[in-house]
């Protein structure tokens, strides 16, 4: 999912500003203006059968002339890139937080994060039988102050536990 996200943000990038986005690997030769780009994932067990991931994406802008109100300017066409988020295959992901920082030796180069949350589901193999029907029986009654009370009871009609 990391390499299809970086690959719809590149694109996007790419398609408004016209310029090469390099990966963070490369240390010379790149044409300016360009920008970088760096993911930094993270993932937790969010419950047995989810994990919560988060990719927060650096992007560097290198400019050809430094001029900070130009780096300002490049900040709000981003921020409207991804304000609503990015189509990721099937999946629409939402980027909550963006933020502007300045970088470099000098604070001349301009570093946007990207933060987006998203879930993915945690495959299981289960060697357990598993029921192909099941039978539920559910009563009600009163009990004598006359509050409603249920009653389940389980069945498995067909193999596996219920």
């Amino acid at each position: 999912m990391i390499r299809e996200i970086m690959g719809a943000i590149a694109k996007r990038i790419k398609n408004e500003f016209g310029c090469l986005v390099y990966s963070t690997e490369v240390a010379r030769g790149y044409k300016l203006p360009c920008f970088f780009i760096e993911p930094i994932p993270t993932a937790e067990r969010y419950t047995h059968n989810v994990m919560r991931k988060k990719l927060t994406v650096i992007l560097t802008y290198m400019a050809a002339e430094q001029d900070m109100i130009a780096s300002a300017a490049v900040y709000e066409r981003i921020l409207a890139l991804f304000q609503t988020g990015i189509e990721v295959g099937s999946r629409h992901l939402h980027a909550p937080m963006i933020m502007m920082s300045m970088a470099g030796e000098d604070n001349t180069d301009m570093q946007i994060e990207l933060i987006f949350d998203y879930y993915e589901a945690i495959p299981h193999e289960t060697t357990a039988d598993i029921a192909e029907e099941v039978m539920v029986n559910i009563s009600q009654r009163s009990d004598k102050n006359g509050k409603i009370r249920y009653a389940k009871s389980t069945n498995c009609l067909s193999g596996g536990r219920c």
